[in-house]
C-alpha cells in the first residue's frame, strides 16, 4: 500500500483486496463454526435406530443421530440446570426397564430451571424419541451431570452420550445446512454493499484527485 501511495488507484485496489480477504475469511469461518461443522458431523457419522436407553452408550461412540425405542421418555423430575453465565441443562433419558445407570442425557442451553422445567428442543412433544449427538467441548454438561448425580442420587457411566432430544434428526441436520448457506448469502450481500459504497467513495475521491491534478 505504501508503495502506491502516490498512485491512488492502485492504493485503493490494494486496500479493497485486503478487506475482501478479511471479510471472506470471517464469513467462511463463522459459517463453519455456526452451522457447517455440525452439518458435516451429522452427515458423516453413523445413525442408530431402535436404541434402548438402558443399553451401553459406549457402543454408540461413533453415533451422530440416534432413534430410541418406543417407550423412551425424559425423566423431567431429575432434570437440572448448571449456571455458568449460560444455564447448561441436562435430563436423563429413560424407559420402563429402569436401568441403574443413565446412559443417555438430553441436553440444551438456557432451556430449563435450576431443578426441573426441562424444555430444550422438542422435549415438550410426545412425538420426540430421537437424539442428535452433542459434544461437550467445554465440560459444562459434565459439570451439570455431576450435580444431577449428587442432587438426585443417580449414577451414570464414564462414557455416556449427550443428545439434543428432537422429533426428527434429519430436519435438524438440514437446518444446519440452511443456516450455513443463509449466513454465507447474507455475508456476501453485506460485502457487496460495503464494496459498492467503497467503490462509490473511491470514485468521488479520485475525481477530486484528478480535478486537483489537472487544474
Amino acid at each position: 500500500i505504501c508503495k502506491f501511495r502516490d498512485d491512488p488507484y492502485h492504493m485503493y485496489v490494494s486496500i479493497f483486496c485486503f478487506v475482501a480477504c478479511g471479510l471472506s475469511s470471517f464469513v467462511g469461518l463463522a459459517s463453519h463454526d455456526l452451522a457447517f461443522s455440525h452439518f458435516w458431523f451429522l452427515y458423516e457419522s453413523n445413525s442408530y435406530a431402535n436404541v434402548l436407553p438402558s443399553q451401553t452408550a459406549a457402543g454408540l461412540a461413533d453415533a451422530g443421530k440416534v432413534s430410541f425405542a418406543d417407550g423412551t421418555t425424559l425423566d423431567m423430575d431429575k432434570a437440572l440446570g448448571y449456571k455458568d453465565v449460560d444455564t447448561f441443562c441436562v435430563a436423563p433419558i429413560v424407559d420402563e426397564l429402569g436401568s441403574p445407570l443413565v446412559q443417555f442425557w438430553a441436553v440444551g442451553v438456557n432451556c430449563c430451571d435450576a431443578r426441573g422445567g426441562f424444555e430444550c428442543d422438542d422435549a415438550w412433544s410426545p412425538k420426540a424419541r430421537s437424539g442428535v449427538v452433542v459434544h461437550d467441548d467445554t465440560g459444562e454438561y459434565a459439570a451439570a451431570i455431576k450435580m444431577a448425580q449428587a442432587a438426585y442420587s443417580i449414577a451414570s457411566p464414564e462414557k455416556y452420550l449427550l443428545v439434543r432430544f428432537v422429533i426428527d434428526p434429519e430436519t435438524v441436520e438440514m437446518n444446519y445446512w440452511r443456516v450455513g448457506v443463509a449466513f454465507l448469502f447474507a455475508g456476501t450481500l453485506v460485502s457487496a454493499v460495503i464494496f459498492g459504497l467503497g467503490a462509490l467513495g473511491v470514485n468521488l475521491l479520485l475525481r477530486g484527485y484528478a480535478s486537483a491534478f489537472f487544474r
